[in-house]
Parts: structure tokens; sequence; C-alpha cells
């Protein structure tokens, strides 16, 4: 009927205490890829192929195989392997996710993304003066009041690249 509610609700109109402005001049296409088992993660790599890099999501597989994820590759990659605690699929210590990550970095992956709360953050960047590590924070649910100061936490860890993802 006419004037009826719908249930869709705008999200709230984030108040920006000044201009804010991202540069995209250098903008490249990535797509993240999961899968089951290692072989599918492969399939969906190779598959992307109008990306400029893809983010190989580790954390979708029971047994992740870094060096396999890394061999053969045809672009650049960023390896994420996602804690459960920041809505990723990865069950096992942060120990073990450190190593993943770490094995990555030494295998030749151009990228690592680790969230900015994991235990293991700042010693990761400081390792890689931030080179090759993307810092990322995800918000679920209403876009937070405090977002832009969350932007600017991030963009001062000292990473190459910083990812905030409001889903």
């Amino acid at each position: 009927p006419s004037g009826a509610r719908t249930g869709i609700q705008r999200p709230p109109r984030l108040q920006l205490r000044r201009p804010f402005s991202v540069y995209m001049g250098n903008s490249q296409l990535c797509v993240a890829v999961t899968g089951r088992t290692m072989s599918e993660i492969l399939r969906n790599r190779d598959a992307a192929t109008g990306a400029d890099i893809v983010e190989m999501r580790l954390d979708t597989v029971d047994r992740p195989d870094v060096a396999g994820a890394l061999r053969g590759r045809q672009r650049a990659v960023i390896v994420t392997c996602r804690a459960a605690w920041e809505k990723g699929f990865f069950r096992g210590s942060e120990e073990e996710r450190r190593r993943i990550l770490e094995e990555a970095i030494a295998g030749g992956a151009e990228y690592v993304d680790v969230e900015a709360k994991a235990e293991f953050a700042a010693e990761l960047i400081a390792a890689r003066r931030g080179r090759g590590v993307v810092v990322s924070s995800h918000v679920y649910g209403e876009c937070p009041a405090d977002l832009v100061d969350r932007w600017q936490a991030l963009t001062r860890s000292g990473t190459e690249i910083a990812k905030l993802a409001v889903e």
C-alpha cells in the first residue's frame, strides 16, 4: 500500500569533523577467494583473471598450505588468515595464525593481512617495517560514531596499507 513502511532503514549519516577524502589514483581491483580445500582456493585464485591482486582466505580451509597457496600464482596476493573473533573461520591459536602469516612473508607473499587487534600485530608490523602488511579492522552492525578516529589509528599503525571494513 501507498505510504507503507518497507522495513528498510537508511544508515545514520556519518558526521565528519573536517573534509575527508581518499586518494584513489593508484586503485587496484582485489578479489577475495575462499574454499573448503586448498585445491578449491587455488582454482578460485587462478580464475580471478581480471583482478590485479587476489586475497587468499586461508582461514577457510582445515589445513592451510601456505607454500602451495603461493606456488604458481600469476598475480600479487594478500594472504589472510582471519581469526574467528574477527568473524573469520580460523579456530586455531594465535601462535598458529602468526606462524601462517610469517610463513607467507618468508614464502614471498606480496602482502599479509593482520587484524589491528591481533596480539602479535605490532610485532609483525615492526619486523616488516610496515612493508607488505595490511592492517585491518572490521566493524559489524551500526556505523560507529568514532569511525574517523578508528581510521586515523589504523593509518598511524606504520603499515603500507590500512583497511577499515564496515559491514
